[in-house]
């Protein structure tokens, strides 16, 4: 198992592609709702997964080329997508990691928590005072849009289309919650994890749904 995870740590490192300046990722290519064809987009759920891959590579190698190319990556956190990185600005101090780095943004919750994941884990083994502050601006960007993805029975994948989440999406949504909650001691997303879960339960909600 660990053989095979390393051999695709390793590949994420040859695939590695050089965004703009110092800061690095993986565009992936997908059709977009809002663009018409297909194109290549950085992706907030793939930089973020790709932080958690590499961080742990490093965690069981001490290779510094994981190390390396996570503060590479890291950058696109940091950046508006228009400067090259997956964050669209909410509010006057609010960010959203985008799932697919375009304008219109579409703000979808489990691609965004994903990301906010892959910043934990970079918190917990790097350490960074600018990262800290981008986390915390994100939390509270998600305590200030989480309602809106509630519709009071069921709930939204993103917050542009509203298209109602299928029950394997809102368990997803329930999990990310729960491990965020883990990972930020944040009781505000537990609440909401355990109201979610009552949806699912209740005959009522499931009929609205259907």
């Amino acid at each position: 198992h660990c053989r095979g995870f390393l051999a695709q740590a390793r590949w994420l490192v040859e695939q590695e592609v050089s965004i703009s300046g110092d800061a690095s990722g993986w565009p992936i290519s997908f059709p977009h709702p809002d663009v018409h064809g297909n194109g290549s987009w950085l992706s907030a759920t793939a930089q973020g997964g790709a932080l958690s891959v590499l961080l742990r590579a490093h965690q069981l190698t001490r290779e510094e080329i994981f190390l390396e190319i996570v503060r590479r990556a890291v950058h696109t956190f940091e950046r508006d997508i228009l400067d090259g990185g997956v964050g669209a600005p909410v509010g006057e101090d609010g960010v959203f990691f985008e799932e697919a780095a375009i304008y219109p943004a579409a703000h979808v919750l489990s691609g965004f928590i994903f990301a906010l994941i892959g910043l934990y884990d970079y918190k917990l083994l790097a350490g960074n005072a600018q990262i800290e502050k981008l986390i915390d601006r994100s939390i509270r960007t998600l305590h200030n849009l989480i309602d809106g993805f509630d519709v009071g029975f069921w709930t939204y994948t993103d917050l542009l289309h509203r298209r109602l989440a299928s029950d394997s999406e809102l368990t997803l949504q329930i999990d990310l919650l729960e491990a965020l909650a883990d990972y930020s001691g944040c009781d505000h997303c537990s609440t909401i994890a355990v109201r979610w879960k009552g949806y699912q339960k209740r005959s009522g909600s499931r009929l609205r749904y259907l």
